[in-house]
């Protein structure tokens, strides 16, 4: 007899893939972005050894023995309660302060806007930056496309003004 995949921790195959809240993994849970104080974080528990150790991180060892949060199913079916519980939690501190304490221990980052992305050292870094000429703006900076085709992200330019090319379509 095989043994019971709940109990390994595995990821369940009885959802739907649908479109969730919060950008959420439809079986995975927590899996999704959760409320700081000053924003927004994007946390990953997969696999089940994450979960206990945000948990015990967090110092809530009650949710451990939370019915409604024992197994990942479980998890997932009581999502909205858990996402509750875990933005009161994570509302509680900064975005940094949250990447800082669990960063090296559980799949955790920042949701940033653009302007923050723009600033972004790693994005720099990967080359996801782009000064593209611009009418209006001289160097106007666009994240990039994040494909690559033979090693080169594709040429980004602006589109023509509003009207300029209706002469050459109609």
């Amino acid at each position: 007899m095989s043994p019971d995949p709940r109990k390994l921790g595995a990821i369940h195959t009885d959802f739907k893939a649908t479109r969730q809240k919060r950008s959420s993994h439809f079986s995975v849970t927590p899996c999704q972005t959760y409320k700081a104080k000053n924003g927004w974080i994007f946390i990953m528990c997969m696999p089940e050894k994450f979960w206990r150790t945000m948990v015990e991180t967090l110092k809530r060892s009650e949710l451990l023995k939370d019915s409604r949060f024992v197994t990942m199913q479980d998890r997932t079916s009581h999502r909205d309660i858990l996402t509750d519980i875990l933005d009161r939690i994570f509302m509680s501190q900064t975005v940094d302060c949250w990447v800082n304490l669990l960063g090296d221990k559980i799949p955790i980052g920042p949701v940033l806007d653009i302007d923050r992305a723009l600033e972004s050292p790693f994005v720099e870094e990967i080359g996801m930056i782009s000064s593209v000429p611009h009418p209006a703006k001289s160097d106007l900076r666009l994240l990039s496309n994040p494909l690559r085709f033979d090693g080169e992200r594709p040429v980004q330019k602006v589109g023509s003004a509003l009207g300029a090319d209706n002469k050459d379509y109609l």
